[in-house]
């Protein structure tokens, strides 16, 4: 992932990208929120992520963005639905992604994803570029999966999927408080990029130098952004009606 980073990047010095930084602000913003704060909006942020899915789970079988709105719309609802839980279920795929991808990492580490780019590139041709960016790599690492035999990784990584289901079905709020609070460190994460890439600071190429230490930063905000929504959002109490003795 890194190495998409850096294409970027390449394509971003030297251009003028203030709108860019502003989305990138209004990320750093929204990630906050959802770091310290997602169980408090939890039916929201839940129906935000199934439309992201059904989005992103439909645009490779329909022809129109269109049609793809339509399983976003369906995604929304089952996320609405689902709340907490939709949180575990997409905790348990991240799990299994991100098991998958490292398992392959050594495999794409040389490869250039088959994209051109050069340094300087507009802000259209940059947001132009990441879909391109992002299909070359589910290809190549659909490719190493088949080619190195990864049938170790799988079986481990479905098996660390079915454990966060399995502790979300005990723990939802522990888990989806987890899933919130990885979500917000990305987006924050994300959003930081894009702002220090308007400055020409070369964020990803820093990142990619300490890769180690910003792991380590990157578990550490995860850990503790679980722990301040667990003790400050609190579960909503039920309402206990009683019945007066005079009431029939």
């Amino acid at each position: 992932m890194l190495k998409i980073l850096q294409h970027i990047e390449d394509m971003a010095a030297g251009a003028s990208l203030l709108p860019f930084a502003t989305v990138g602000a209004a990320l750093v913003l929204a990630g906050l929120i959802v770091w310290l704060g997602g169980l408090r909006f939890s039916r929201f942020i839940s129906l935000l992520v199934g439309a992201l899915t059904g989005f992103a789970v439909g645009m490779p079988f329909v022809n129109e963005p269109s049609h793809a709105a339509i399983a976003a719309v369906i995604g929304a609802v089952v996320g609405a639905v689902l709340n907490k839980y939709m949180m575990v279920i997409f905790g348990a795929a991240a799990v299994f992604f991100i098991g998958m991808t490292i398992s392959v990492s050594s495999q794409l580490a040389d490869n250039d994803f088959g994209t051109s780019h050069s340094n300087g590139g507009t802000l259209v041709e940059i947001i132009d570029e990441v879909p391109k960016l992002l299909a070359n790599y589910a290809d190549q690492a659909w490719i190493a999966i088949k080619d190195t035999g990864t049938a170790g990784a799988f079986t481990g990584s479905v098996v660390v999927a079915l454990g966060v289901i399995v502790a979300g079905i005990f723990w939802p709020r522990l888990v989806a408080a987890a899933a919130y609070s990885a979500i917000g460190t990305t987006v924050i994460f994300i959003g930081m990029v894009m702002v220090l890439l308007n400055k020409g600071s070369e964020p990803v190429t820093r990142i990619s130098r300490n890769f180690d230490l910003y792991i380590i930063a990157s578990v550490s905000m995860v850990l503790f952004g679980t722990l301040t929504q667990l003790v400050l959002c609190k579960p909503a109490k039920k309402k206990i009606t009683t019945k007066n003795d005079g009431d029939e």
